[in-house]
């Protein structure tokens, strides 16, 4: 493989990784807000309430911070459109074709790595 190709290649790979990383970033926050969400409770402290009951929301305080946040400045269903949104922008980052290109360069890199490892068996049994 020439110089240009490896960089492509390693372009491509960094690509996929961001993009990955992108999927995994967004699909977690959108799962994460919609539990949050759907435990609120009105009487926990957070946005605009002091309470001193204990936070019954999946996530705690900051759980009923962040829900009472979105509920009561913007309302249940924008917060559910949210996390909606949050959740199909993850999966525009999220295709098939990336997997099938990381087991690729995957299955390069463990042939290469083999190949290196076999050299260095044969030198060290042949000249120690």
């Amino acid at each position: 493989m020439n110089e240009t190709q490896n960089d492509m290649l390693e372009s491509k790979l960094l690509d996929k990784v961001v993009k990955n990383s992108m999927f995994m970033l967004l699909f977690s926050l959108s799962i994460t807000i919609f539990l949050s969400l759907v435990t609120f409770n009105p009487d926990d402290q957070g946005w605009g309430v002091v309470s001193v009951n204990e936070s019954t929301n999946f996530f705690g305080e900051t759980g009923a911070w962040v829900s009472g946040l979105i509920i009561r400045e913007f309302g249940f269903l924008t917060g559910l459109l949210f996390v909606s949104v949050l959740f199909i922008w993850s999966l525009k980052f999220f295709n098939s074709s990336t997997i099938n290109f990381l087991n690729k360069y995957r299955a390069t890199w463990t042939k290469k790595c083999q190949l290196n490892l076999t050299k260095i068996i044969i030198f060290k049994t042949h000249f120690l």
